[in-house]
C-alpha cells in the first residue's frame, strides 16, 4: 500500500513551521535579523522527504490462537457450540465456577450436568414420539 502524497505535504508543512519557530526563537534570543535567519537555514525548494516510489507499507496481520486454560481452572458453562454444546474455554474468575460472561447466567446449563434436549436431534428428545400420533 503506497502512503497518500497529502500525508507527506502535511510532514512537510509541520517540519517547515517548526523550523520558522526555532529560527524566530533563536534570533529572539541572541539579537537575530530573522529574516536573515530565514534566508540562510529555511530551505528554498520544497523537501522532499522520502521519495514516493521508495515508500511501500506492507500490513502483517498477527494471528495468535486461543489455547484454553487448563480443565481445573476453566468455566464450567456448557456453550452453543453450532448446535453440537462444548465447554466454555475462558478462566473461571471470583472464585467462582464461571468466566465473567457466564456469571450473568447459564443458557445451556453446566458441563458437568445433563445436556438440555437444544443439543439433541429431534427424535431423541423426550416427548417427541407422543407427538407424532
Amino acid at each position: 500500500m503506497d502512503i497518500p502524497e497529502f500525508i507527506f505535504s502535511i510532514l512537510e508543512k509541520e517540519l517547515l513551521e517548526s523550523h520558522l519557530q526555532l529560527l524566530e526563537k533563536i534570533a529572539d534570543h541572541y539579537g537575530f535579523d530573522i529574516e536573515e535567519m530565514k534566508d540562510l537555514f529555511l530551505p528554498k525548494e520544497p523537501m522532499k522527504i522520502v521519495p514516493q516510489d521508495v515508500i511501500k507499507v506492507q500490513v502483517k496481520k498477527c494471528y495468535k490462537p486461543r489455547v484454553p486454560p487448563p480443565e481445573e481452572e476453566r468455566c464450567m458453562a456448557r456453550v452453543w457450540n453450532h448446535g453440537l454444546g462444548g465447554h466454555c474455554i475462558r478462566h473461571r474468575c471470583n472464585q467462582t465456577d464461571y468466566c465473567r460472561s457466564h456469571q450473568k447466567g447459564l443458557k445451556y446449563g453446566r458441563m458437568d450436568e445433563p445436556a438440555p434436549d437444544v443439543f439433541r436431534p429431534p427424535s431423541m428428545r423426550e416427548g417427541y414420539h407422543s407427538n407424532l400420533r
